[in-house]
């Protein structure tokens, strides 16, 4: 099974945030993990590696 390799880009760096099994996994575990950071601001920031490939992660939050 591939993993899905989640970060923020920051500063011109990755940030790194987890890894998921699926894409259902990512929204209530990297809200919990922003808020619990006090990193809500990361939110428009985040994206993730899925076979080899980065996607912009759009959540819930964002508009």
């Amino acid at each position: 099974m591939n993993e899905i390799i989640v970060y923020a880009k920051i500063g011109g760096k990755k940030q790194f945030l987890g890894t998921f099994d699926s894409i259902d996994e990512i929204q209530p575990e990297l809200d919990r993990l922003l808020e619990f950071n006090n990193k809500i601001s990361w939110t428009p920031f985040v994206y993730f590696l899925m076979n080899g490939e980065e996607y912009k992660l759009y959540l819930e939050d964002e508009k």
